[in-house]
């Protein structure tokens, strides 16, 4: 075989593949770009492969997917990703709650949506972790919309969702956002939890960030309600340094009203071991329970008349 021959061959062989991976790639349409997505059910696969992750997923869902779909967002960090959305009647909410999330990679987040998004209603978590650093994971300050159109991401992410298919695994991922958590179980009283020195610093980029992604929420049309997530009591009995850390995170945000379930009503929610997995975590049953009483609370707070469809 002669060079030029050689030459050819190669380049329609490469031709070939790259056509075979765009193909693809529409016909999966992992992120919600490529086709209208509308109406459609997307969510990270829960086959984890070094090049997935839901920080990727939201990041990219955010672009059509979330303002086609949804008319609310939940923001937060691990306290609130498994807190289930579907049972807040009247809004679609989409849960951006990042694992080990900082207020500034749920800016980057919300960054993504186009200018046309409108929002009824936008629900911010408050916790001195979500304040007290400024850096980002997985990549999270370098993506952009090409991811779609064939990366190592969403090559992993297409992989993933065939073989999880195949095994028909159960997805621990879901549509609105919201999550399981693996290997959860249920704290014991006697446990013991060391939040560290640092913890109730505030991180100033952090906090600037945030009060960014609040306002650029509000430009969308989203009310902002803020909400304090349960700590178990038996372990963090003595809430002082929590309430100064929640008053001095208000001050510095635009206002807004607080469902904080930390008060002395929900002390029977937050002394049942049953509900958490830990310190700062509820469990599914937790979750499940949380997001029942946050819908009644949202009820209360807006009136039935915010809740029509």
């Amino acid at each position: 075989m002669n060079s030029r021959r050689w030459l050819l061959i190669t380049l329609l062989s490469i031709a070939a593949l790259v056509g075979v991976n765009l193909l693809l790639s529409y016909e999966l349409d992992v992120y919600g770009i490529m086709r209208d997505p509308r109406g459609r059910k997307l969510a990270t696969s829960s086959f984890y492969l070094p090049m997935t992750d839901d920080r990727v997923f939201k990041y990219m869902l955010n672009q059509r997917y979330v303002p086609s779909n949804f008319d609310g967002v939940l923001i937060g960090s691990s306290s609130s990703g498994n807190w289930d959305t579907d049972l807040i009647h009247g809004f679609h909410i989409y849960n951006e709650s990042l694992v080990g999330g900082s207020a500034s990679e749920e800016k980057i987040l919300v960054d993504q949506l186009p200018q046309t998004a409108h929002f009824r209603i936008a629900i911010c978590a408050l916790s001195p972790f979500i304040v007290s650093k400024h850096d980002l994971k997985h990549g999270l300050g370098q993506l952009t919309r090409r991811e779609a159109f064939g990366s190592l991401n969403s090559f992993g992410e297409e992989t993933a969702k065939v073989l999880a298919d195949l095994r028909h695994q159960q997805n621990t991922f879901f549509p609105n956002g919201s999550r399981v958590f693996p290997n959860e179980g249920t704290i014991k009283r006697d446990d013991h939890e060391e939040l560290g020195t640092h913890y109730f610093d505030i991180d100033m980029q952090a906090m600037a960030d945030y009060r960014s992604l609040i306002r650029t929420l509000q430009a969308h049309g989203a009310e902002i309600i803020y909400v304090a997530p349960p700590i178990y009591l038996p372990i963090h009995g003595d809430l002082t340094q929590f309430d100064r850390s929640l008053e001095r995170i208000q001050t510095q945000l635009p206002p807004g009203p607080l469902i904080n379930f930390t008060d002395p009503e929900y002390t029977a929610f937050n002394t049942d071991s049953s509900n958490f997995s830990d310190g700062l975590h509820v469990n599914s049953q937790g979750a499940t329970k949380i997001s029942k009483i946050l819908n009644e609370k949202l009820h209360l707070l807006l009136g039935g008349s915010e809740f029509s469809p």
